[in-house]
């Protein structure tokens, strides 16, 4: 069964519409734009967008100015996210920046960052002022200059075209997947009663929690909060009471070794089975063999042991 997840970072990531959007954003604005998980600590390139500021591509190739770079990003993205909308502010280097935060409802899942831009149109006082501003860089002056002149510049209205468009897209996008996501989970089985087929079926196998939750497609948390208040009784309980049934019916009808119904029943160990055993029954796994056979022989015919497996196991349910 295919496991269907709310939006998330990974799923804008890999989004077919956002790639294609922001790839297109990219080339026609010529800036670099990336987009970053909630904590800022993963970040992917939007494809086509990677122009990087000579500017910023000086300053990283200094260890203390990336430093820089990377802690003010994160500053930046924090920022937006508790804002809760789009930022424009000139990072440490006195370049501007935008950071649009990204919500699927009241989930920050991603944020976008780009610009790496001038803060005016190139000039040599605006030279002067970044010289001064990133001295502490130590780069050759010819270098700074020339990287400078070719760093990118968008006036103010530009700016804020294509924070709009970044923010609907994205709004859009995240929407989208948003419905999608409660449409499938509204229209699709019962999840509990799935647990409980699957743990029917498979009780006599070595089963967990997390082996039932991916075979329906939950996660093993919302699974353990979702089963007991369904069920009336949690996973294990409700597990240990499918096999406890089982090795009633088995030590009651059949000749095999104690041993051999505890393997039958999904049972690790002999001293496991007895212990559940005793647990749910309040005897022994021998005692309720020898109990069970003295009944059976002054009252009714052993023909109706299959239907008593049958009421076990409906109690179960």
């Amino acid at each position: 069964m295919e496991v269907i997840r709310p939006v998330n970072f990974d799923s804008l990531a890999g989004s077919r519409e956002f790639a294609e959007f922001s790839t297109i954003l990219g080339n026609l604005a010529g800036i670099t734009m990336a987009l970053n998980d909630p904590d800022s600590s993963r970040g992917v390139f939007i494809p086509g967008s990677y122009n990087a500021s000579p500017l910023c591509r000086l300053i990283w190739s200094v260890p203390a100015g990336s430093a820089r770079c990377e802690a003010c990003g994160k500053g930046f993205c924090d920022k937006a996210a508790q804002c809760g909308h789009a930022i424009c502010l000139p990072c440490h280097a006195g370049l501007i920046d935008m950071a649009i935060p990204i919500f699927a409802g009241e989930r920050h899942i991603a944020t976008i960052t780009c610009g790496q831009l001038l803060p005016s149109p190139p000039s040599e006082s605006g030279l002067k002022e970044f010289i001064k501003r990133n001295r502490y860089l130590r780069l050759p002056v010819q270098t700074v200059r020339d990287a400078f002149f070719q760093a990118p510049y968008m006036p103010e209205e530009q700016i804020d075209a294509i924070q709009r468009l970044l923010r609907i897209f994205a709004e859009q996008v995240c929407n989208a997947d948003q419905r999608l996501h409660e449409l499938a989970v509204t229209s699709r089985p019962d999840e509990v009663a799935l647990a409980k087929q699957y743990i029917r079926d498979h009780f006599h196998e070595t089963i967990s929690l997390d082996v039932v939750a991916d075979a329906v497609g939950l996660s093993p948390v919302y699974l353990s909060k979702r089963f007991p208040k369904v069920v009336g009784k949690g996973f294990t309980e409700y597990v240990q009471t499918m096999r406890v049934a089982h090795a009633k019916d088995l030590l009651a009808c059949s000749k095999e070794s104690i041993t051999q119904v505890a393997l039958a029943c999904g049972f690790g160990s002999l001293s496991q089975f007895s212990r559940v055993f005793r647990k749910f029954t309040k005897c022994s796994p021998s005692g309720y063999r020898h109990k069970h056979r003295r009944t059976a022989q002054a009252g009714p015919p052993p023909q109706t042991a299959r239907s008593a497996r049958v009421e076990s196991m409906k109690r179960c349910r």
